[in-house]
């Protein structure tokens, strides 16, 4: 072979190499990126759906009938009823997995103009929603938990009244699911003297089933 052919064959062979490293920089470099806006983009589909699963129960509470179904999108939920005796009672939970953390260590508030208790009606939401991200030690990945938490609503105003929904325990069978979440209402009670104010507390139940 001459000279000149083994240098153009040393040419291909070196910018051939040069071409492979780069596409491997690209990759190595680009992929943490392209991994974090997945992560962002599935978390903007948790809160949307979490946001709307909330708007739905508001729904029922307020019309005090109907029954919606949705599908969930990923992961899985959880449901813990009013009544359970768990410090994180009268919440539904989504969770993910994701290879990106949003938020590490506590909790933290998604649209949630405060964390108490008892809210003010008219001012503060009937629910809490936090965010939390939870290393997993298996395989370098992060569980999202979303949590949606309703608390009372007290007005500041006589008469003294309070609000709260409360989501009933579902069937052992159906505390978890990842296909459907289905709510529908069950009924109203008035609880006398109950309200964190002691004005009347008046309660809705909120059926909740998961498959």
């Amino acid at each position: 072979m001459s000279m000149k052919a083994q240098t153009q064959v040393m040419s291909i062979v070196i910018i051939t190499g040069i071409v492979i490293a780069l596409v491997s920089s690209a990759y190595i470099w680009g992929r943490p990126l392209i991994e974090k806006r997945t992560t962002i983009a599935e978390y903007s589909n948790l809160e949307s759906f979490v946001l709307d699963l909330n708007d739905k129960i508001i729904d029922i509470a307020n019309s005090g009938a109907g029954e919606y179904q949705l599908n969930i999108p990923f992961g899985r939920m959880e449901v813990t009823g009013w009544d359970e005796p768990d410090p994180d009672n009268n919440t539904i939970i989504l969770e993910h997995v994701v290879t990106q953390p949003i938020v590490m260590g506590n909790s933290i508030p998604v649209k949630t103009n405060s964390l108490q208790d008892v809210g003010t009606y008219g001012e503060a939401q009937p629910r809490i929603i936090t965010l939390t991200a939870i290393p997993q030690e298996a395989d370098a990945s992060y569980l999202l938990s979303m949590k949606v938490r309703y608390r009372e609503l007290d007005t500041s105003t006589r008469p003294r009244k309070g609000f709260l929904i409360r989501i009933n325990k579902p069937p052992a069978a159906s505390a978890s699911g990842k296909e459907s979440i289905t709510l529908s209402f069950d009924h109203n009670e008035i609880e006398t003297g109950a309200a964190a104010n002691k004005g009347d507390l008046v309660v809705t139940y909120i059926n909740v089933r998961l498959v």
